[in-house]
């Protein structure tokens, strides 16, 4: 038992589930005080390895840390230090493929396909060598796509300011990028009935909040993501992007970017009729999201949550994200 429950404390980091994996965590310092899978949970460290190296681990989770919050000058000068030390034993993909992109911002693309061919050739049959294998191919062809772009033109349909229709975007070859039409959503009802908790039986306790919920109206499904530098809160909004044209082919998605406050920021992503088809998407999506979507971003840096239009106008002014999770999670308890 002790090592189901140390799979599903692992499963639950992964997916940036981390208020599970805390009570798995919990439930084992209680129950299996003196397993070794206890230890690794608890210290990080497993006290039966004859081959890793903590010290290098915990160097090269912090560089990785350093890339995606931002600070590639110091996520640098360390990384050159540490590989001075452990060598390259210790590269991770992720940590190979966040500073590929890194690279390619600096528009280094010589040091940054070097990267990408590391990851392929050292770990092949990969999530995170398709990645590189796609990344590697579009780069290849960077100058040709930001020809196309430069000589893009686009003109500005003002739309009809009599009924407060939103403008409309397009492209010179007359395909949309971006069309909003007239949002009509009713103004959500409070729900006056608590929820009751997943066996059916106990009343949640209810939960003073500002937001208000109708499951009826339309609702966003926003990843947001936390600490994490532009540079790759662009690579994740792509990677959605390419999830959403080849999973649901079907449906016109739209991915957009907000900034929240200063360490969190916002990929919304549209339409959804309801909060049950917002829900439904990140039950499909959640599962694929570390493994296929974005393997190069370690779980506790994103979590989900759904958003309607009047409770995202007050999360904006109000910014208490973990207030706003606490409301939903009396209404969806356990998915939040």
């Amino acid at each position: 038992m002790d090592e189901v429950l140390f799979n599903l404390y692992y499963c639950y980091n992964k997916n940036g589930e981390l208020t599970k994996a805390a009570a798995i965590k919990q439930l084992m310092s209680e129950k299996h005080k003196g397993s070794n899978f206890t230890t690794i949970v608890t210290t990080g460290k497993n006290p039966n390895s004859k081959s890793a190296n903590p010290e290098a681990t915990k160097a090269y989770e912090k560089i990785y840390d350093l890339f995606i919050e931002g600070s590639f000058e110091q996520a640098i000068a360390e990384k050159k230090s540490a590989d001075s030390v452990y060598g390259k034993n210790f590269w991770t993909p992720q940590l190979l493929y966040i500073e590929a992109v890194y690279f390619i911002k600096q528009r280094n693309d010589s040091a940054a396909k070097n990267e990408l061919n590391n990851i392929i050739n050292q770990f092949p049959n990969t999530p995170m060598a398709t990645r590189a294998t796609t990344l590697l191919d579009v780069l290849s062809r960077r100058e040709q796509i930001e020809t196309e772009l430069r000589k893009l033109v686009v003109t500005r349909n003002m739309g009809d300011t009599s009924t407060g229709k939103q403008p409309t975007y397009y492209v010179t070859n007359n395909n949309p990028v971006r069309k909003d039409s007239t949002k009509t959503i009713t103004q959500p009802i409070g729900n006056n009935n608590p929820p009751k908790d997943s066996t059916g039986t106990k009343p949640v306790v209810k939960i003073i909040s500002p937001y208000t919920f109708s499951a009826t109206v339309p609702h966003y499904v926003v990843l947001v993501l936390n600490k994490v530098d532009p540079v790759f809160v662009n690579e994740a909004k792509n990677a959605f992007d390419r999830y959403n044209r080849e999973t649901y082919y079907n449906k016109q998605m739209i991915a957009d970017l907000a900034d929240l406050d200063a360490e969190n920021r916002l990929l919304i992503i549209s339409p959804f009729k309801d909060a049950a088809d917002a829900i439904n998407y990140i039950d499909q999506t959640r599962p694929k999201t570390a493994s296929e979507i974005i393997p190069w971003l370690k779980g506790g840096k994103y979590n989900f949550i759904i958003l309607s239009d009047s409770n995202y106008d007050l999360l904006k002014v109000n910014k208490d994200l973990e207030n706003y999770k606490a409301f939903l999670n009396q209404h969806f308890p356990g998915k939040f």
